[in-house]
């Protein structure tokens, strides 16, 4: 994704903030460009899970270290269900691993897609998700379900945080707290 805005000398970035695009902030047009590419290009912030093939996704994480905690920090930004579910069933989506070097890596996904059923193949089931998975940050979703839930059949806990603001009047959204969340790892803890 370019140069990290906390590996440019030009900087001085105390917490660098990385983000996937969304289904209101996708890439279009002739150089698939997404309004975060803005925010990138400017240092603001360090955007990444932009796949340029919708058949074929290859996910590289992003490796943070402090002391012995070893991130993995994975990134996939919305498309379209139906395409995506289909690349899933081609087994078409791969995720990199991070390089052996001791200690175990923390493997965090950031994922912004259809959580619910909406139709045979208009979401992403969790069973589709790579088991090596620590925790998944559900995105799209506006119900909160901010503390993490452990997916047995996969070995790995999802948090839906839902959206910080109230975006339309559904039954979801209504008499609901409004959430952010602060994800502090040491080692595989969280």
């Amino acid at each position: 994704f370019g140069t990290a805005n906390y590996e440019d000398p030009n900087f001085n970035v105390a917490i660098p903030v990385f983000m996937i695009h969304g289904n209101h902030d996708d890439p279009t047009g002739d150089g698939n460009l997404s309004a975060i590419d803005l925010l990138s290009t400017a240092g603001l912030v360090n955007y990444f899970g932009k796949s340029r093939e919708v058949d074929d996704i290859t996910m590289m994480p992003v490796l943070r270290k402090k002391n012995s905690t070893q991130l993995a920090l994975y990134g996939l930004g919305s498309m379209r269900d139906e395409r995506l579910h289909r690349t899933f069933l081609s087994h078409k989506v791969k995720m990199l691993a991070p390089p052996e070097n001791g200690n175990p890596w923390f493997n965090v996904l950031l994922f912004h897609q259809n959580r619910v059923a909406h139709g045979a193949t208009s979401y992403i089931p969790e069973s589709f998700l790579d088991d090596s998975l620590d925790l998944v940050i559900w995105g799209h979703e506006h119900d909160v379900q901010i503390e993490p839930v452990y997916v047995p059949q996969r070995d790995f806990y999802i948090s839906q945080p839902g959206s910080s603001v109230v975006t339309s009047l559904s039954e979801g959204e209504c008499n609901r707290p409004k959430t952010v969340a602060i994800l502090e790892i040491t080692g595989k803890s969280f």
